[in-house]
């Protein structure tokens, strides 16, 4: 008993064992992840040609960009001296970005930088997914429901701080707080799993869906009341005041003299395949005929009126045959 135990521990374990790592290989081979912390490689990505601003570089990533932005230099002035540079590219299901760069420089090279980011066209709405404003002067700012691409300008200490958070379905899988320090991201920034944002959004997705059924089963009954109403209306489209609606054929006969009416007890009679109305007295009873009876057989025929009808004089002499036949009997 106690092997057999044994046994099944040891079966379980192995298929644990083999589902832990079958997990595994699928999230490593679903999953893309990039990440740069060399300042070297930051034309490698962020420069003219870098990844970061074209298209797809290759067909076995979709590494790339969401939101093709200038405010990131193409490439760092002779005098600065980088404090920070992270890149990092995550793609398990839909991309998701984080670029970080932190660079001094001198008073020249900062004024010309400064220049150029206030040239950029600025988001007018730039307090997003809970922000309330910057620890520094916005030099710059692209704000969307991707997410954020500013600068901010820390002119005190001649320095550039520039952060890209983008991603999609209002929230990104990276770890962003854990990389950029809070004074560098916006106030009341929120954008990870379970963010109020993403939270009104899987809401937003769900009940249109429910609207839509409810719109749909309330204009099924506006249909069917629309067809009520015009039922109640006359031919000029007037409304019928409840009334039942009259055939237009028996409409144009409203104004026939009474006698010329049908009345519930006129006859249908049908004459050459048409069918026409007779009248008839209320008051008159339809007349019952008696059949007639005619001898001369073993058995009585009985004949109705306008049937094999005989004069007064033949039936005088056939009332007289067959009594004598009766007496020669």
């Amino acid at each position: 008993m106690k092997k057999a135990r044994f046994l099944v521990l040891i079966i379980t374990a192995a298929i644990l064992a083999l589902a832990a790592g079958g997990g595994y290989y699928l999230a490593a081979n679903w999953t893309e992840q990039t990440v740069v912390t060399d300042p070297a490689q930051y034309a490698e990505y962020f420069g003219p040609e870098g990844i970061h601003r074209n298209p797809r570089a290759s067909k076995d990533t979709a590494e790339s960009y969401l939101i093709l932005s200038d405010i990131f230099p193409q490439s760092l002035p002779e005098s600065a001296v980088t404090e920070s540079f992270y890149y990092e590219y995550v793609n398990r299901w839909d991309p998701c970005y984080l670029g970080y760069l932190v660079y001094r420089c001198s008073p020249e090279d900062f004024a010309r930088e400064l220049a150029r980011l206030e040239a950029i066209p600025s988001a007018e709405d730039c307090l997003i997914y809970g922000a309330e404003g910057f620890s520094y002067p916005a030099a710059a700012v692209e704000a969307s429901n991707y997410g954020y691409i500013y600068a901010l300008a820390d002119q005190e200490n001649l320095r550039f701080i520039y952060v890209e958070l983008t991603f999609c379905n209002y929230f990104t899988d990276i770890d962003y707080e854990s990389v950029i320090p809070a004074e560098h991201l916006p106030v009341g920034f929120a954008a990870g799993k379970g963010n109020p944002a993403r939270m009104k959004w899987e809401k937003d997705k769900v009940e249109p869906m429910d609207e839509a059924r409810k719109l749909d089963a309330a204009g099924e009954l506006d249909e069917s009341r629309k067809l009520d109403e015009i039922g109640n209306l006359d031919e000029n489209g007037k409304p019928n005041d409840g009334k039942e609606m009259i055939p237009s054929d028996q409409a144009e006969g409203e104004n026939v003299p009474e006698s010329e009416k049908m009345d519930e007890t006129d006859e249908i009679t049908i004459s050459a395949g048409m069918i026409e109305p007779t009248t008839r007295a209320e008051d008159e009873t339809p007349e019952l005929l008696e059949p007639t009876t005619r001898w001369g057989e073993d058995e009585p025929e009985l004949l109705f009126p306008g049937e094999g009808q005989i004069t007064e004089e033949e039936e005088q002499t056939a009332t007289e045959e067959g009594q004598s036949a009766a007496d020669d009997k």
